[in-house]
């Protein structure tokens, strides 16, 4: 199997797909921090939804090709009903190839919502590139609330 590895721009023959892999784990810290670490004892972030004015998608898999692949996720990312978690500027290349999982542990006041999660290559000038992402939605009969009301959503990209 080739696979086209885009930062390094070269195709890398695999032998088996999922390749072999080291796993990590990133978490989600206050102040909009990803890092290496868990951070304990932090209040959750939150913010509102409104249906009434959805996030936009742009880039990723789509059939709409003008709007597919890898774009500026920016004003998107800005936006108030949005989260977002940066790391600190890495040091060494990290080549992202395989299945990618994030697990959220979530409360809505909504029965039915959505949780979407991307994952971008932030430049040094700071335009963010979507890498992957993937969505899970929130209903009564699939997702099961705790006694505190949270929940785990596993969600692939």
């Amino acid at each position: 199997m080739r696979v086209f590895v885009m930062g390094a721009r070269r195709w890398v023959v695999l032998a088996d797909w999922p390749p072999p892999f080291e796993e990590q784990l990133w978490y989600l810290g206050p102040g909009g921090t990803l890092s290496r670490s868990l951070s304990v004892g932090t209040m959750p972030d939150r913010y509102r939804y409104d249906p009434a004015n959805p996030t936009p998608g742009i880039g990723g898999p789509s059939l709409n090709m003008g709007n597919a692949g890898p774009k500026d996720q920016r004003k998107r990312e800005d936006r108030a009903d949005v989260l977002t978690y940066t790391s600190e500027a890495l040091t060494d290349d990290l080549t992202v190839i395989g299945p990618l999982n994030v697990e959220l542990h979530v409360r809505s006041t909504l029965q039915h919502t959505d949780f979407f999660v991307r994952l971008c290559d932030v430049s040094p000038r700071g335009r963010s590139k979507n890498l992957s992402d993937g969505i899970v939605r929130l209903r009564p009969d699939v997702v099961t609330k705790a006694a505190d009301g949270s929940m785990s959503l596993r969600i692939g990209m």
